[in-house]
């Protein structure tokens, strides 16, 4: 049986409304949603059903506490990790503190290991983050110890 799980609405801003979701991932009894237009992350409770901003909704931009076009999120050790594909980076959001600081890129667009063109999905794997960039024809690795970033694929 197929259930509407967020959503569906009508296209719009509201927590209760959605526009053009692009990602979802689970964590601690969570949902969290990339609701890429309205430049924000949402967060839905699995145990109330509540739904509440997690990260940006403050506008578009590009502080740390606002989003452009979010496309993907993914977590690893108790942090949040959002491609900010318009922004060109990956911001990290720690759970525990909800500090967000700057995981990759956000050095202007280009091709270089520490610039990205336009990240678009991310995912970990034996300690490391792999973050597709999609303009740019490859996936980049960046090893969670030592910050490194390779050419992993491209």
């Amino acid at each position: 049986e197929v259930t509407l799980f967020m959503g569906g609405k009508g296209r719009g801003d509201g927590l209760h409304q959605l526009h053009w979701p692009s990602s979802i991932a689970f964590q601690d009894g969570d949902a969290y949603v990339t609701d890429s237009p309205n430049n924000r992350v949402l967060k839905k409770s699995l145990s109330t059903g509540e739904v509440t901003l997690f990260m940006g909704g403050k506008g578009r931009g590009d502080a740390l506490h606002q989003l452009a076009y979010p496309s993907s999120i993914a977590f690893q050790d108790g942090d949040a990790y959002v491609t900010d594909s318009e922004n060109i980076r990956v911001l990290k959001k720690s759970l525990s503190t909800g500090e967000v600081t700057l995981f990759m890129g956000g050095k202007g667009r280009g091709d270089g290991l520490h610039q990205l063109h336009w990240p678009s999905s991310i995912a970990f794997q034996d300690g490391d983050a792999y973050v597709t960039d999609s303009p740019n024809n490859r996936v980049l690795k960046k090893s969670l110890s030592t910050g490194e970033v390779t050419l992993f694929m491209g």
